[in-house]
């Protein structure tokens, strides 16, 4: 039977389970940046020799846009080395990924994204069912890892060479535009700016868009909360998807043909800086708690 008396003892039980946790993670996190920086490449074998005994692999990795094509080199890398690669994450980043730097045929999509909004942690019933697919790698903050020269940690986490991080795709435009694209690319007045403020967890930077040049036309990804729309203003929607992938590909033809293009440090300035192309990119950057490879995204800080 209750009583009074307990349930103070249960809270404080509670309070210290979970300080316990928080400890034992802190230490884990702290003993893997020290290994992980001082020896990269011991750390980079030892996860490799760990996932290659499984056919199956299932990577829980970061679920924004941004850290699947940030990873993508790396995904392509392991799937050569596994008979199945799954990947958990929307199915809408997911498919843009695969489309614009090809994956391979064995990496397929589990979809499902519960950790990005709950503090990087899943449900034991989520947990378990991945297992049912294959050997789980769970990366960055799933795991306890410390995240710094991102992507270059996550690299460390999934065995492969970190100057993968650094691979750039070719792009054939020809292959993504459609008639719609081509119409509606050519009634945009000229010169224009493409803009997107989007990030995974919600719109920012819409302070910079009225620091564009009046006589500027501005090409925006989507009809953004806070936008007054004008004569100036033009939307990818209008090419008359609701499809993510097919207006993220649109946007990518946009900004092949802008003046320069302000993004946010999100999902689409990640696919732009490893597509194979010479773009004017100037970035909105938010305070990141962790560092960032400074090959690959120096040159845009500075901007």
């Amino acid at each position: 039977m209750k009583t009074v008396r307990d349930e103070p003892f249960g809270r404080s039980l509670a309070l210290l389970v979970f300080w316990t946790g928080a400890i034992r993670n802190r230490v884990r996190s702290i003993l893997k940046y020290v290994i992980w920086r001082t020896l990269p490449d011991l750390a980079q074998a030892y996860y490799r020799r760990r996932r290659l005994p499984f056919e199956s692999i299932v990577l829980l990795i970061h679920e924004g846009l941004g850290d699947m094509v940030s990873l993508a080199a790396g995904i392509r890398c392991v799937a050569t080395e596994h008979k199945e690669v799954y990947v958990v994450t929307s199915e809408g980043h997911f498919r843009a990924a695969d489309k614009l730097l090809p994956l391979g045929n064995n990496v397929k999509n589990i979809v499902r994204v519960e950790g990005k909004v709950n503090r990087y942690r899943i449900s034991s019933v989520l947990s378990q069912g991945l297992e049912k697919f294959g050997h789980v790698i769970r990366v960055g903050y799933f795991d306890c890892d410390p995240v710094f020269d991102y992507p270059n940690s996550f690299y460390i986490k999934l065995g492969c060479d970190t100057a993968l991080a650094r691979t750039r795709f070719p792009m054939r435009v020809e292959e993504f535009q459609t008639d719609a694209t081509r119409a509606f690319l050519k009634s945009v007045c000229r010169p224009f700016v493409f803009f997107s403020g989007e990030t995974t967890d919600g719109r920012s930077g819409l302070i910079r868009l009225e620091a564009i040049e009046s006589h500027i036309t501005v090409v925006m990804f989507t009809t953004e909360e806070g936008v007054v729309d004008s004569e100036r203003i033009r939307f990818v929607s209008e090419v008359g998807s609701v499809d993510f992938c097919r207006r993220l590909l649109d946007s990518i033809c946009a900004c092949l043909e802008a003046e320069y293009i302000l993004v946010s440090d999100a999902g689409l300035f990640n696919i732009l800086i490893r597509l194979a192309l010479d773009l004017d990119i100037r970035v909105m950057w938010r305070k990141h708690k962790h560092s960032l490879s400074k090959e690959i995204y120096g040159k845009y800080i500075e901007k």
